[in-house]
């Protein structure tokens, strides 16, 4: 994921990624405590809890920042009522039975605790063969609703300008940019490309066609 801020500057998949970050920081009023980051990589957003108790799991080490914790998000190695948030970004479309993730999820939740959750609506297939789903607000509103969840918010991550962009800057690198020749001359325009998209974005906002959505959801 993206990082500051040069790197984020050079990143193609920059509007992507702020889009998740801006999602992160929309719902901080709901980030409290003990915090389980699920499925959480290179754990790219534990810079953003320093006044909780961070925990981390994935299904297996990424690079060289090793999860907390081994585990499968469909079968949580927790008890009950452990966490007081339980963060989860990008991870939906990667699991087989989303409905047990968003159980899971509830079940480690204590009372009152906070599901902060980002799934994508439009992207390229990525991680394969392990891509298997795309969301709209209303199925991720039945997840969570179908869970025993209270659905608080669900916003999405962009609107159709910035979203189009996106998917230009993200095909055409990963047809081209394998190329040395190719990656630099391709990333000279669409950096721009991309800063033009999102500033149009704000101007003409079309929430319809989205990079994905954000949802926060309560146990009660």
């Amino acid at each position: 994921m993206a990082r500051f801020p040069i790197t984020l500057f050079l990143d193609l998949n920059k509007l992507e990624h702020r889009s998740i970050r801006d999602a992160i920081n929309y719902a901080s009023p709901f980030i409290f405590g003990r915090l389980l980051d699920l499925g959480a990589g290179e754990k790219p957003y534990q810079g953003l809890f320093k006044n909780t108790e961070y925990y981390s799991i994935d299904i297996t080490a990424h690079g060289t920042k090793s999860p907390d914790v081994i585990g499968n998000a469909l079968a949580l190695p927790f008890k009950q009522d452990t966490f007081d948030t339980v963060l989860c970004t990008q991870v939906l479309e990667h699991v087989t039975d989303p409905f047990l993730l968003f159980q899971e999820a509830g079940r480690v939740l204590k009372s009152h605790g906070h599901l902060i959750l980002t799934a994508p609506q439009s992207w390229p297939l990525h991680e394969e063969p392990h891509d298997y789903f795309r969301y709209t607000k209303y199925g991720l509103k039945l997840l969570a609703e179908t869970s025993g969840l209270e659905v608080l918010l669900v916003k999405e991550r962009r609107g159709s300008i910035a979203t189009i962009g996106q998917l230009i800057a993200t095909v055409l690198y990963d047809r081209l940019g394998r190329n040395r020749v190719f990656r630099g001359l391709i990333k000279l325009p669409l950096i721009p490309f991309l800063e033009i998209c999102s500033a149009l974005d704000k101007i003409w906002y079309y929430p319809k066609l989205t990079l994905g959505y954000l949802i926060i959801a309560r146990k009660n």
